[in-house]
């Protein structure tokens, strides 16, 4: 049989009343008394619970994970339980899976027909009728010591398909009583996730998550990074697989990495199903970078603090660029942006960092009147928004026997113990404002007579054309993020120096500066200026480190 016969209790009480006939003479006269009556009280029986042995026989595992791929099917394994509850009435009990007991053949304890059967014992109480004959509603859950009854999917991070689906499967079945066999019903969905994360070669792991707006989607977990696709690029692989709730439709969800949001679409997501999520993910102008060499506000080693801003980002042919130069379109096919953007950051590097204080303050350029840079001074504005060769400028210089003091203090900048920090040149710091300043298109730059930049010559304003939104002037843009990561902010003020060298009147004698300052022709709410100093012995600027990684 499939399980033991319960039994019930139950109980009818009958009282019988006896009256005795008095007779009366019509002599006799009296008083007729009345019996006593006795009534028997009914008393309802205890519940008391009943254990019976009980086993449920699943038809097959075949169709219990439709997840494509054999090794990704989960299997019915030793020690596998399921926990059983009645629907509407008090039943519990687990049942347990035995391999050796579910063998096929015709020995003792072997049973051909029930391969796939869980053994135990059901308890429920006597007085609510007979189990099997009530032909009770139940469900199952499985689970095991991998996958526990209560786990919870907001931790339900695995680093590959066949681990999520053995630890954070949820197989359930309803069923009645006296079914002959039933099916278990996957109830996960499972997102597998591949980000290709780039300018991050020294993670070695990092915290990743799975959410949406509605917060049915709540995954998180600590992921180990596969290490570098291509070291000269810091390629990093980021792979896994998040289970989250099968059957609903998630609002506005979310691959969260390095403290970055990744969409994905939110279509529904069926039981069973598992679904790719397929990225890559830059660094993004704005962006902390820290003193470990990481950029993003999560995965840090402990002590990491920030120490730059991020203002440029080489993403080849999706970089930010200028739409012209000179009156020349520079398109968007072939190679001509990718091309700009390494000219900018260099070959194999992601990223143009700007600290987030100075090296120094009020300090000269040189003391020099002589070519510093082997006769390449810039001698009209566009060659100094191309000059993009700051850090080898500053080992020029600071290899020289003369003094280049900016040079210099940017050199040794080393905030937290970090290396690397150079006096950037002109086109790096044009460069910033247009990927943090956001003003990379070149019609938006107009000198103080509404000419466009193929007009523009040193020292005119450079400026974004008037909005009706202040904070959006390059000045105060920087100084958001300055404020946001505790930096000193820009001087409106005051000008900083480049590497940059300028050539006039075929002397050397003259550097290029920057500044945000407004324009003193106009008045206009100016976001750069490129200009020169006439004596760069005498003249006192600060000075802004940049970095490349």
């Amino acid at each position: 049989m499939k399980q033991m016969k319960a039994i019930t209790y139950g109980a009818a009480a009958s009282l019988i009343l006896m009256m005795a006939l008095l007779a009366c003479t019509s002599q006799e006269i009296g008083e007729t008394p009345v019996p006593e009556t006795t009534v028997e009280q009914v008393v309802a029986p205890v519940e008391q619970p009943v254990t019976v042995p009980f086993t449920l026989t699943l038809g097959s595992d075949e169709t219990k994970v439709t997840i494509e791929g054999p090794e990704k099917k989960y299997k019915i394994q030793e020690g596998d339980k399921l926990s059983i509850s009645g629907v509407g009435r008090t039943i519990t009990g687990t049942l347990t899976y035995n391999k050796n007991k579910n063998k096929p053949g015709k020995g003792p304890g072997q049973n051909n027909n029930n391969k796939f059967a869980f053994d135990g014992e059901l308890t429920y109480y006597a007085s609510e009728g007979d189990l099997f004959e009530t032909n009770a509603q139940m469900e199952a859950v499985l689970f095991n010591d991998n996958n526990p009854l209560d786990f919870d999917y907001s931790k339900a991070v695995a680093t590959d398909l066949k681990t999520a689906v053995e630890q954070f499967s949820r197989f359930t079945a309803n069923f009645h009583a006296n079914d002959e066999t039933t099916m278990l019903v996957q109830s996960s969905a499972f997102l597998e996730v591949e980000i290709t994360l780039y300018g991050n070669s020294g993670l070695t792991s990092v915290p990743v998550a799975v959410s949406d707006a509605s917060g049915k989607l709540n995954a998180k977990g600590e992921v180990t990074l596969k290490g570098e696709k291509k070291p000269g690029k810091h390629e990093t692989k980021v792979s896994f697989v998040a289970a989250v709730p099968g059957g609903i439709e998630p609002a506005n969800p979310v691959v969260r990495i390095c403290g970055r949001d990744i969409p994905f679409t939110g279509k529904e997501l069926v039981a069973s199903n598992s679904y790719k999520i397929k990225r890559d993910v830059y660094p993004a102008a704005g962006d902390p970078y820290y003193s470990d060499g990481i950029w993003g506000t999560e995965g840090h080693a402990a002590g990491a603090v920030p120490v730059g801003i991020i203002v440029y980002v080489n993403k080849g042919n999706a970089s930010v660029h200028p739409s012209k130069y000179e009156g020349k379109e520079l398109k968007d096919n072939g190679n001509h942006i990718a091309k700009f953007a390494e000219a900018i950051t260099g070959k194999d590097k992601i990223a143009l960092v700007m600290a987030l204080h100075n090296a120094a303050e009020n300090v000269s350029w040189s003391s020099s009147k002589k070519s510093a840079l082997d006769g390449k001074g810039i001698t009209k504005l566009i060659e100094a928004m191309e000059d993009f060769d700051g850090a080898g400028h500053t080992r020029t210089l600071c290899g020289l026997k003369d003094s280049y003091p900016a040079a210099k203090a940017a050199s040794e900048y080393a905030p937290e113990g970090t290396s690397g920090w150079f006096l950037p040149s002109a086109g790096q710091w044009v460069a910033a404002v247009y990927d943090l300043g956001q003003s990379d298109d070149a019609y938006t730059w107009i000198n103080d007579n509404n000419q466009l930049l193929e007009k523009c010559v040193i020292n005119n304003v450079l400026r974004v054309k008037e909005t009706n939104n202040p904070s959006e002037y390059i000045l105060n843009i920087f100084n958001e993020y300055m404020k946001k990561y505790e930096g000193t902010a820009f001087d409106g003020d005051c000008s900083y120096w480049t590497s940059s060298e300028l050539k006039k009147d075929n002397k050397y004698d003259k550097a290029i500066r920057v500044n945000f300052s407004k324009s003193d022709v106009n008045g206009h709410n100016t976001c750069f200026k490129v200009g020169d100093k006439d004596k760069p012995s005498k003249d006192k600027l600060h000075v802004r480190p940049f970095l490349i990684f």
